[in-house]
Parts: C-alpha cells; structure tokens; sequence
C-alpha cells in the first residue's frame, strides 16, 4: 500500500468510515488494482458501504421485532399439496401492499401447522421493506399492559404495541380474556385500526374467537376490527415439527 493509500484509509478509519477504509485497503492488495479506473473503484465503495449500511438497519430492526423465527423463509414447503396452501397468495403477501394498506392477516390451524413460521417468515419481507414490525404472544402483551396500568405510564405502554407497522400476536385464544384484558386487547386493536396492520395466530377458527371474550360487547368490538379489513389462511397437513 503507497503513502498516500494509507493516509487515506486512515483518514476513512477516523471518521468512523472503518468498514470502506478497510475494504479499500483490501482492494489495493489486488495486483491489479492500479488498473482499474477510479470511478469504477468508487462506485465498488460506495456499494460496499451501502450493502453495509442497509444490513445493519436490517440486523437493528430485525433484533427489536423479537421474530420467533429470525431466519423463517418463504420455502418450497408452501407447495406441499397436504398444506392446501394458495401459494399466489403468500408471495402476494410478501409484498407487503397488505400492510401499506392497513390490512390483517388471521392465520389459524392446528398446533405445528407452521403458523408462527409463516407469520415471521412475511414479518421479515416487511422489514426488509424498512417496515417495523413487533411479535408477541397474546398472554405476553396483555400481562404486559395489565403490569403497565398499575405502574403508570400506560400510554407509553400502549404505544409499542400500537405504533409497528406490523403487529404479530400469536397464540390468541390460549387464555380467556376477562374485562380488563379484554380492554387491553380491545386498546391495542382500536389504536392500530387504520394505523398499522395485524397478524393473529391461533389454533382455533375465527367462528370459535368469540367464546374467548368474558364480555360480549369487548368480543363484537375487538373482531369487528381484527376481521373486517382482513385476510384468511387456514393451514393445513402434518405436523411440520415432526421434521426437523
């Protein structure tokens, strides 16, 4: 590396470019180096820092969307003819115009069906999509906002789960709601409505949510809000624990 090479990577290191610095100094090692012109040299950089850049705006929102899966992918297990799977629809999903658009996305089936897969499988498509996306598990939020109230601050509380893009609640319906958790669901649901989308994941049928409700009036609000602007995917087929 020449004098005024190394001053240059030097230079790059202290002003917090280190990444480009040491990537230009790994690039000179090449014996054709020389040989290439600057602005093509330049461009190889800027695209190194940039690829750089998103991949960590990518690790950052992927690490605060605390995704059951963090590396759930839209794979070939889609096709399977047992799954019963409108494949057009996922990838349609995975565009993410859904979410743009404020809408949800119910996602029902029998325990190791891949609901929770699939559902962080499309959280990823939205955060690749600079989208915020936030899972958790219905008990989780709700003890969570009963814990908040009576600690204050609850507005604050509200607002994380009300203010992603994209909402992921799984396993609704593994406690029954009684009228303080069902006015800390029915809050979450009336902030996001028209604000955000939301995905629920449940082992029961939409036609069964109601039963979950202590209190009728909370169970017509908080449906009428999670089904009317909202997709439907019933999986289907074997076990998909039983494979890995």
């Amino acid at each position: 590396m020449n004098e005024k090479l190394e001053i240059t990577v030097s230079r790059l290191i202290q002003m917090r470019m280190s990444s480009i610095g040491k990537k230009l100094a790994e690039m000179s090692e090449d014996p054709n180096f020389n040989l290439h012109k600057p602005e093509d040299l330049f461009y190889e950089l800027v695209d190194f820092e940039y690829n750089k850049r998103m991949e960590k705006k990518m690790n950052d929102r992927l690490e605060k969307s605390h995704l059951k899966y963090k590396a759930a992918t839209l794979d070939s297990s889609l096709k399977d003819p047992d799954r019963k799977i409108d494949v057009n629809l996922i990838y349609n999903l995975s565009e993410c115009n859904w979410i743009r658009d404020k809408n949800n996305l119910l996602l029902t089936g029998k325990t190791g069906t891949g609901k929770s897969y699939l559902a962080c499988a499309l959280g990823i498509c939205a955060l690749y999509k600079s989208m915020s996306v936030l899972y958790t598990k219905a008990s989780l939020m709700i003890n969570d906002l009963c814990d908040i109230i009576r600690i204050g601050n609850y507005n604050e509380g509200l607002r994380k789960y009300s203010s992603p893009d994209l909402l992921i609640i799984d396993d609704f319906g593994s406690m029954t709601l009684d009228i303080e958790k069902c006015l800390h669901l029915f809050e979450v649901l009336d902030s996001r409505e028209g604000n955000g989308s939301t995905v629920v994941i449940s082992q029961l049928s939409v036609r069964d949510w109601y039963d979950i409700f202590q209190n009728n009036i909370y169970a017509d609000s908080c449906l009428s809000r999670l089904t009317k602007k909202a997709y439907r995917i019933d999986l289907q087929g074997r076990d998909m624990r039983m494979d890995e």
